[in-house]
């Protein structure tokens, strides 16, 4: 493979707008593509496999989240926020995320079989026998994502993604219908990663040198440490749930609850988490405060909470509907529980905006002070939920983003110049028009539960419409979000150059 001659990417002081809009209409277009197929993965797995094969699998993935953290160590987003960056130096990176995947291999081989003193979860060792292998995998991508979101490349970015969702997806189905049960799942991990790895190795365009020492990394490894105890925090403030149902409640629950969540939060990050693709690197080399990252930074917080906002207050008020037509009936008792999700994923939407500015300024000593802060909420929340049952920790977890994302915005004020009071008002308006959303649909959805979940969905959808058309009409404010919104919309779409205000 040919080796690019740079890898700083392309400077985009004055042009970010059209580099915002640009990654965002390949990331949007990605997403949706795998979104298509998680939606196809869903409807016809839920059918083929049982709440116990998704709860065994939700604790042994929730296990292997952990070791991903320590896996990457913070190196990808390291490659990605350095201002330079050589080839050998990502090289260097590279082969430490790859050591550090084999190390936690080993490790996940070896001490799996402690799981076979818990006997409702001892499947689960094989499980991750298996899955430990993603670590060599990931160890091995993580540099290349790292290097094409430098490069601001994209499409390429999507279409590995995109590829290797399909054909996890189908491999997946293929295993299902032989009666694999759970291994099913393992199947569509692996297989998913490989191809995604493959794809972005080959648009990448170069392979790894060899461990070079005078490629001193030692700078981006700093930084890595930093964002190592800010990613165990996230960790634990987003499986915290997960881990109180695996040991309060069984299998079949935490299946219940898995498929639940991921029903929402799996389409959710799939658009958020590439967003962060695109800002950072933006952000990064825009001036702070200045007027063209505070204009990116408020645009990138009403896309979000009037696009990714919206669609969670239509799932939360239309939820029977959706869990019976993606799901099918014996799912049913997960409906309430992915209402309540639903307004959590709304909440934890506008939440993204105030990451993306710690991370792109480096400020992950700032950031680690407010996850710690952030996981200790969660917890509580989400423990004192569990008394309530299922629900009581659906909820807790949904309470926790209201505390946070006020909190975030003020620690983000403190340090740096960003808009904090234009941030809050903004996230106030998302929420309030998310809340009518929500709320209108819901009571459509009462009233249309004798009718098919297609005819429910259809009046649900006019609902939520016809709310935000309402708020727009009674906000002035909100009118000029949407039509901003549906500006950067159009840019994203025609590649258009015209300032958005």
């Amino acid at each position: 493979m040919s080796e690019p001659r740079g890898s700083d990417g392309p400077r985009v002081e004055g042009g970010a707008a059209h580099h915002a809009a640009s990654g965002t209409r390949m990331v949007m277009l990605g997403q949706a593509g795998r979104l298509a197929l998680q939606v196809l993965s869903v409807v016809i797995l839920a059918r083929l496999l049982s709440p116990t094969d998704y709860g065994l699998m939700a604790l042994a993935l929730t296990v292997v989240a952990l070791g991903e953290v320590f896996r990457d160590f913070g190196l990808s987003t390291a490659a990605i926020q350095a201002p330079h960056i050589t080839r050998a130096q990502q090289s260097n990176l590279l082969w430490i995320n790859v050591g550090l995947g084999a190390t936690l291999a080993l490790i996940i081989v070896a001490s799996a079989p402690l799981l076979h003193h818990l006997e409702r979860y001892s499947p689960v060792v094989g499980l991750l026998q298996v899955l430990s292998v993603t670590f060599i995998i990931n160890g091995v991508l993580a540099q290349y994502r790292a290097d094409l979101s430098r490069r601001l490349r994209f499409g390429a970015l999507a279409v590995s993604d995109v590829v290797g969702a399909a054909v996890g997806v189908a491999s997946a189905i293929a295993a299902a219908l032989a009666g694999a049960g759970v291994w099913a799942l393992a199947v569509q991990q692996l297989a998913g990663v490989i191809t995604t790895a493959a794809l972005a190795i080959l648009f990448a365009g170069w392979l790894p040198r060899w461990p070079d020492r005078s490629a001193d990394v030692r700078p981006m490894v700093r930084f890595g440490v930093g964002m190592v105890g800010t990613q165990l925090l996230g960790y634990g403030n987003n499986y915290v749930d997960t881990y109180t149902v695996a040991l309060r409640f069984g299998p079949v629950p935490l299946g219940l609850y898995d498929r639940a969540f991921q029903l929402l939060m799996q389409p959710l990050n799939q658009f958020l988490n590439p967003t962060t693709s695109v800002a950072v690197p933006l952000l990064s080399r825009l001036t702070p405060g200045g007027e063209e990252a505070n204009r990116l930074l408020l645009r990138g917080q009403a896309a979000l909470g009037y696009t990714l906002m919206a669609v969670a207050a239509f799932a939360a008020g239309a939820a029977p509907a959706i869990i019976a037509l993606a799901l099918g009936p014996r799912w049913s008792e997960a409906a309430p529980l992915f209402a309540v999700l639903a307004c959590a994923g709304a909440v934890q939407a506008l939440g993204y905006v105030s990451y993306w500015a710690f991370i792109a300024r480096g400020l992950t000593t700032h950031l680690f002070r407010y996850s710690l802060f952030s996981i200790v909420v969660r917890v509580v929340c989400v423990v004192v939920g569990s008394f309530g049952g299922l629900i009581g920790v659906a909820i807790g977890f949904a309470v926790a983003p209201l505390i946070q994302l006020p909190l975030g915005i003020w620690v983000l004020s403190r340090h740096t110049p960003y808009p904090a009071r234009a941030l809050l008002v903004g996230a106030g308006r998302a929420l309030t028009a998310a809340a009518v959303a929500a709320i209108t649909t819901g009571a459509v959805q009462h009233a249309t539960a004798a009718f098919s979940p297609v005819v429910q969905l259809v009046a649900c959808g006019a609902a939520a419409v016809s709310a935000y058309g309402v708020v727009a009409l009674v906000i002035p404010s909100v009118r000029r979000d949407l039509r901003g919104v549906a500006a950067f919309a159009r840019r994203v779409l025609t590649r258009d150059r015209v300032h958005v205000a």
